[in-house]
């Protein structure tokens, strides 16, 4: 009986001692930092030589000289720190739009890319250049099926050109 009193004042000891330490109802906040960029939106499949539309958003505040989604036919995998230059990411392609200037961050971003000409899986990533460190999202898949899209150009009578997609 002895030893059932003794652990019961040391668990109603712990308890009260705890109260005082725990606020019960309360919300705990965690703070989660954002991604420095991050991709909103881009299409999962298309279609060879067909022109997307990718929109992504850098998190950083004040301007940044460059900012663009790097893609590429091959897979450019793993984790890439502020050091990584997109000359050193291996990606050979990207969107132009802001690739170079002076934007003002946090902001959003969309431009365009054109898929390959033959069927596979393009690789990107969204990336911002800010205060000299680079920035980079994951790596995002996009599959390139089905034919190719044509583009044809005619002229009409009147000699102004019409560009059609099919």
């Amino acid at each position: 009986m002895e030893t059932k009193t003794i652990l019961l004042t040391a668990i109603f000891g712990m308890v009260v001692a705890l109260s005082g330490c725990i606020s019960f109802g309360s919300q705990i906040s965690v703070d989660q930092e954002e991604p420095a960029v991050e991709m909103l939106d881009y299409p999962t499949s298309v279609r060879p030589g067909q022109v997307f539309a990718v929109k992504w958003r850098v998190n950083l505040e004040g301007t940044v000289p460059h900012t663009s989604v790097h893609w590429d036919n091959v897979s450019h995998a793993g984790e890439f720190g502020t050091n990584v230059t997109p000359a050193d990411s291996g990606y050979t392609d990207l969107v132009t739009e802001f690739a170079s200037g002076n934007f003002t961050v946090p902001a959003e971003f969309e431009g365009n890319a054109t898929a390959p000409s033959k069927a596979g899986t393009m690789y990107l990533r969204g990336h911002a250049i800010h205060n000299g460190q680079q920035y980079w999202t994951d790596e995002f898949t996009i599959s390139v099926t089905g034919a190719a899209v044509e583009v044809n150009v005619s002229a009409n009578a009147s000699g102004s050109a019409g560009l059609y997609g099919y």
